[in-house]
């Protein structure tokens, strides 16, 4: 009878697509997560957390940078993150306060939806079969599944990425000659929504999506006499609603900074360079940084060094991005593409992989930022396990069991996927969660009401200690500059978290500011009670010397 059959495929679909994968993340969440271990997770939660609470889109980790362009600390502007994870992580803080545990599972969800809309992508663009076997891939991907309780917005941008796919899939098996106008204005929306999460996605997905509007209607139906026309206006609703969807947030640039198209990637061109080494240039004042053009005029060796390294480093890293099981098939899927649609949608899709390995290898170098693509590789690579086990099939001779033998290889091949999980699974648990230190709970204890302090780890004061905390700048005469400029930085802390300054620079300031017993400068040692920690206080007497004219 048709209606229990019905009922039956239901109820499996609410299995699979519901209980099982809430099962997995909750299973992994319970072993895996410790708390939040990633500078930038809790950068972006002490900035959740002001939201939150009604103060804005202020942050109290400050770079000498940002803090250059807007000079106060108390209701810094946000300006390096950019803005839609921020927003969607302090709803759940404004439900169930600033927790960690409420960041792991925002991030949870996230991978739930990139899950639920990567089966949705592969059941309309492929067949049944290879929307189950994605969802197989996708439940046992360790890089999605380590992600999924990181309280970074990666997986944020996974979603919009493969969101736009969807409607980018729905647009190819339209009908020619009868556009829906609601598809193009949808792909704006997705496309700024992935603005919104990641800066470095708009060089990445806007150019291939407007590309596949304006030829959607000539790819469509060739013949038809107005699809020049259609596919400038498709092109136009896609630009109008991807404007109107970035205009709040670059009125507000505007407004701080003067300049709505300010982005810190301009930047990121600069970072670990030789003359920037690592993420300095964050910690350099805007009036001392070279313009990304005036960097590549002035120190072409360094920029050849940069992008060749970072060539090295995507070959090396790419393979864990998506698991290397995933990205044998998603090339091998690349070899021999699908046709019409499917074919096409891939091609958009690849190139804006291509321009995201090589936006990262020019700038900030950052790899794992291109897990966005990670659902959609998972998409063309069950597609294209499906289509080798189907040919391999035809070739053999049909028996009483010729309907299950294309089921071995990919169960095969879904047990390949899964032997990394246990590495990573460990791995995860031996990275230690950012926990505060002593240093951090002498100053939460002692800081005033208008005090800020400058340190090598500012995400941990601003997190723990909820004071504005400024990053130590590379340089001691900008280190005198804010001293003299911000009467508030009356604090200076060095945490036993050294690793995220170069320790030729660390080792130089440790010798400058902690070695030496007299102070500072204006900073006089304070006794804390905190080993392998140092914590200096700005003296009311010396308020206003210099380190330089303190020595």
């Amino acid at each position: 009878m048709p209606k229990p059959r019905a009922l039956r495929r239901s109820l499996g679909l609410i299995l699979l697509l519901g209980l099982l994968p809430l099962a997995v993340w909750l299973g992994w969440a319970r072993t895996a997560f410790l708390g939040l271990s990633n500078p930038d997770a809790l950068d972006i939660a002490q900035t959740a957390r002001h939201l939150a609470e009604g103060d804005g889109f202020v942050t109290s980790a400050i770079t000498p940078l940002t803090l250059g362009l807007v000079p106060r600390v108390e209701g810094h502007p946000v300006l390096l993150q950019a803005p839609l994870f921020t927003f969607y992580e302090a709803l759940w803080f404004r439900v169930g306060g600033a927790r960690p545990i409420l960041a792991a599972a925002a991030t949870g969800l996230l991978w739930l939806l990139s899950l639920w809309l990567t089966f949705a992508c592969a059941r309309r663009l492929f067949s049944h079969r290879a929307a189950l076997f994605a969802l197989l891939l996708f439940l046992t991907s360790a890089p999605l599944l380590r992600f999924s309780i990181s309280g970074l917005p990666h997986l944020l941008a996974a979603a919009t990425v493969t969101g736009l796919l969807m409607v980018l899939i729905r647009a190819g098996g339209g009908h020619p000659g009868r556009p829906t106008w609601g598809l193009p204005a949808a792909a704006g929306v997705l496309a700024g929504l992935a603005c919104l999460t990641d800066h470095a996605l708009t060089w990445m997905v806007v150019v291939p999506a407007l590309l596949f509007w304006v030829r959607a209607p000539r790819q469509a139906d060739a013949a038809a006499a107005p699809s020049h026309q259609a596919g400038r206006r498709a092109g136009l609703i896609f630009v109008v609603a991807l404007a109107l969807c970035l205009a709040p947030w670059m009125a507000r640039n505007a407004r701080v900074v003067g300049n709505p198209f300010w982005t810190p990637d301009r930047y990121e061109l600069l970072v670990r360079t030789d003359e920037y080494p690592g993420q300095s240039v964050f910690r350099r004042l805007p009036g001392n940084i070279h313009g990304p053009l005036a960097f590549v005029v002035d120190h072409p060796l360094q920029t050849a060094r940069k992008v060749a390294r970072g060539l090295g480093e995507l070959g090396e890293t790419l393979p864990s991005v998506p698991g290397m099981v995933v990205l044998a098939l998603f090339l091998a899927g690349c070899l021999r593409p699908p046709r019409d649609a499917a074919g096409r949608v891939q091609r958009y899709f690849l190139t804006m992989m291509l321009l995201g390995a090589g936006f990262h290898c020019l700038a900030s170098q950052q790899f794992d930022r291109l897990l966005a693509f990670t659902p959609g590789m998972v998409l063309f690579a069950s597609a294209a396990a499906c289509r080798l086990v189907d040919e391999l099939a035809e070739r053999q001779a049909t028996g009483r069991l010729a309907w299950a033998r294309p089921l071995v290889p990919l169960a095969a091949v879904w047990l390949l996927t899964t032997a990394p999980l246990v590495s990573a699974w460990a791995r995860t648990r031996a990275v230690p969660p950012v926990l505060p230190t002593a240093g951090a709970v002498h100053l939460a204890r002692e800081m005033g009401q208008q005090e800020a302090v400058v340190t090598d780890a500012p995400w941990l004061i601003a997190w723990y200690v909820g004071r504005p905390a400024v990053w130590l700048p590379q340089e001691e005469k900008e280190f005198n500059k804010l001293v003299q400029n911000t009467r508030s930085l009356s604090w200076l802390y060095f945490s036993r978290y050294g690793q995220w300054i170069e320790p030729l620079e660390m080792g130089r300031w440790w010798r400058q500011a902690v070695v030496s017993r007299g102070g500072y400068g204006p900073f006089e040692r304070q006794d804390a009670q905190a080993p392998r920690e140092v914590i200096l206080r700005r003296s009311a007497t010396a308020a206003g010397t210099t380190p330089s004219s303190g020595h």
